[in-house]
């Protein structure tokens, strides 16, 4: 009886290492199989990855030539500053208010506007109206 006790403890530790390797077998094939299919994830995205890396380096020259376009402008601008003649002949009149002669003790606000608009009266009498909302004197103004 003790001997076919060993061998029946002998044949169940073999049972089970049996479902024990089985189960680690079990898991690594599931591990297996995710790891595929973030492979497969990985691979799918890569053409999308590669366009919108594309992309960003195309916008990325872009703005580098704009850059040194904005750049040419600026350098000019500055050679131009600090020389004595312009590079380019310029208008003055493109850009400032002509001042005529009877506007030279104006204001710059006031010489760049209109002829006519400096007829305008500046405040416009509104008659006996003004007070119509003040409480504290209620009495119409005499006239």
């Amino acid at each position: 009886a003790t001997n076919d006790q060993r061998n029946a403890a002998k044949y169940q530790d073999m049972l089970d290492d049996y479902w024990h390797k089985r189960e680690l077998e079990q898991v690594s094939i599931m591990e297996a199989r995710q790891d595929l299919m973030k492979q497969q994830q990985f691979l799918f995205r890569l053409p999308s990855e590669l366009k919108t890396a594309e992309m960003q380096a195309k916008m990325a020259g872009m703005r580098l030539d704009n850059a040194e376009k904005s750049l040419g402008y600026i350098t000019g601008h500055l050679d131009e500053l600090q020389s004595a003649a312009p590079l380019k002949p310029t208008n003055p009149y493109d850009w400032l208010p002509r001042v005529n002669c009877y506007r030279l003790g104006q204001t710059p606000a006031e010489a760049s506007m209109p002829e006519w608009f400096l007829w305008c009266p500046w405040s416009v009498h509104r008659g006996n109206h003004e007070r119509h909302g003040d409480f504290l004197c209620s009495a119409q103004p005499s006239g």
